[in-house]
């Protein structure tokens, strides 16, 4: 009987794989898992090319976020400022045009802003502004601007900056000085001689004001020292016991000199017992150089007024006919030194009276 022949398809799955084929097998298993290991993460580019993006988008979001907010503090702002003028003008709609002395008395209070306030009813038109301001932002209308504008009146403070107030009370003088007749660095005088040095006003081009007052030697006399006040025409400075006063003066000489600064405090303005002489540090002055000398000192107890003299010290003297002159006087109720000269012509910054013979207010320097 004849055998029939069969053909039997060998089961590869249970056998085991030999040469190429394991070698091709083996490869396509581990080239698989690399391809799924590599989908599983990002690679460092991708990562940061992410958090680049996000940090796109916050800084848009930001800026744009500030943005509304800067937007909503003005509108406030301004509309506070036109609300308190039209309570103001009603104010003196129904007071024989007489501005309110006080925004309070106009029913204008602080509350989601802060209010400043300048009234004149003397002058002529008689004037008033207003400044609003909401968290740093401040907007002002004035008797001659009704419509809200960004910033702040003259003496003012501008979006919530510290305001000073210039304690000398005149910084410009006439056109003619010496010791007597001028409101403006009177009583130039050589102590301990017979023979005063000269005092004047003098044009001087390196002052901001463009005035200074100049003392001038004698040759006939012997000078120890020389000393400018600042204040015995125009009255004394306020002050308090137990508060700092800080200022600084503008100086040129004619010749290598040092200079201080005192401070004489007292009871009281006219005949007041003196309560101590405070000075300043030493300056030294190069010749033809124009310096500041600066001070800080504190009213002793007692103390209600203070006057302000430039002194020479040391052994040089002016009796050889030298000179110095002194300008730009700032001084301040605290212990931080004016970083420059500011009164009631500079921007920004008002007279409390008469203007060039009363103090000023201004945001601070």
């Amino acid at each position: 009987m004849a055998r029939t022949a069969s053909r039997t398809t060998p089961n590869l799955g249970s056998q085991p794989l030999r040469g190429a084929d394991f070698e091709r097998a083996h490869s396509s298993v581990v080239l698989g898992e690399g391809v799924r290991d590599q989908r599983r993460g990002f690679t460092i580019v991708e990562l940061l090319i992410v958090v680049v993006v996000i940090a796109i988008l916050a800084a848009i979001t930001i800026v744009a976020y500030n943005g509304i907010t800067d937007r909503a503090k003005a509108t406030a702002a301004a509309s506070a400022a036109e609300q308190a003028a039209k309570k103001v003008m009603t104010y003196a709609a129904v007071n024989s045009d007489q501005y309110p002395a006080s925004l309070t008395d106009a029913g204008v209070a602080d509350g989601s802003a802060m209010y400043q306030y300048r009234v004149d009813n003397t002058s002529s038109p008689k004037t008033f502004c207003i400044t609003t301001t909401t968290q740093s932002v401040s907007f002002f209308v004035s008797n001659m601007a009704a419509t809200p504008t960004a910033g702040a009146c003259a003496g003012h403070s501008p979006n919530g900056q510290p305001l000073a107030t210039n304690l000398q009370k005149a910084t410009i003088p006439p056109s003619s000085g010496g010791a007597s007749g001028t409101p403006w660095f009177v009583n130039g005088s050589m102590p301990n001689t017979t023979t005063s040095g000269v005092a004047t006003v003098e044009s001087a081009a390196w002052a901001t004001t463009g005035y200074a007052a100049r003392l001038t030697g004698l040759a006939t006399s012997t000078v120890a020292n020389g000393q400018l006040d600042f204040s015995a025409a125009v009255g004394a400075l306020p002050a308090t016991e137990g508060e700092y006063m800080a200022g600084r003066v503008a100086v040129k000489a004619s010749k290598a000199l040092d200079f201080r600064v005192r401070v004489r405090f007292r009871t009281a303005a006219s005949g007041g017992t003196i309560t101590g002489d405070v000075y300043g540090a030493t300056t030294s002055v190069p010749a033809g150089t124009p310096t500041t000398v600066p001070f800080v000192v504190l009213a002793p107890a007692g103390t209600t007024v203070a006057n302000v003299t430039l002194m020479l010290t040391g052994t040089a003297n002016l009796a050889d006919g030298s000179y110095f002159e002194a300008a730009d006087p700032i001084f301040v109720t605290g212990n931080t030194v004016p970083a420059a000269f500011r009164d009631g012509n500079s921007a920004g910054w008002a007279w409390n009276g008469t203007a060039n013979q009363s103090t000023s207010t201004g945001p601070a320097p």
